[in-house]
């Protein structure tokens, strides 16, 4: 019989999580101090390279996460029961956008933290795509603050298309948050509000994209 990891608390589970990332990955913690002080509901917007962003994410933070995985994560009972209690929700991606958008909308609006990558889809390692529309809309009718963070090397453990894991060295580094007041204030002078949908989106992938840089001066 597959272990129910769904019945197990979820800090529990987050700190098994960590515990394993720390052990098989060596996994390093940069700029914790700038979600201590972070108050629910928040998006944590990150770049997207590996299937272990999710739970390298859910590992990190203390706060409760929820995030969106593919259906077909799910299929394997031990890994779907697994991400399940870590926050995961299944969507079927050949859903229209505007109705994961509801979902995440709907999320947040009763008080729960949400997972977004902004990319909307995995990149290439060390390649950061432009933001898709979704965050940005979301920032404005919520107006719920967003922590940028980076994972570094999640890419080289699990590549894209890969079937095997490679135990390699991953860290994920926090950034400071942006408020949507920041947001408001940056672009106020933009009237149309689709591009400044993309402009805030563009803004967050601008912040998470620089922590690979200037790790230093976040921590």
């Amino acid at each position: 019989m597959f272990l129910s990891f769904r019945k197990i608390n979820y800090n529990f589970v987050r700190i098994l999580a960590f515990i394993v990332l720390k052990i098989c990955f060596r996994f390093e913690i940069y700029g914790y101090k700038n979600i201590l002080l972070v108050k629910n509901p928040f998006i944590l917007a990150s770049n997207h390279q590996s299937y272990l962003d999710p739970i390298i994410l859910g590992a990190t933070v203390s706060q409760t996460l929820n995030f969106m995985a593919r259906d077909s994560l799910f299929k394997n009972p031990v890994f779907g029961s697994f991400i399940s209690s870590l926050g995961a929700l299944p969507v079927n991606l050949k859903t229209p956008g505007t109705g994961l958008i509801k979902k995440f909308y709907k999320l947040l609006k009763s008080g729960k933290n949400l997972v977004m990558f902004p990319e909307g889809t995995r990149s290439a390692q060390d390649i950061i795509n432009d933001a898709q529309p979704g965050i940005g809309y979301l920032i404005s009718r919520t107006e719920v603050p967003v922590l940028p963070v980076f994972i570094k090397d999640s890419a080289k453990a699990l590549p894209k298309h890969a079937k095997w894991i490679r135990f390699c060295k991953v860290k994920i580094i926090i950034g400071k948050l942006i408020t949507f007041k920041d947001l408001e204030n940056k672009f106020k002078n933009i009237k149309n509000r689709k591009i400044k949908y993309k402009l805030y989106g563009a803004y967050i992938m601008h912040q998470i994209e620089r922590l690979a840089d200037e790790r230093s001066n976040i921590i």
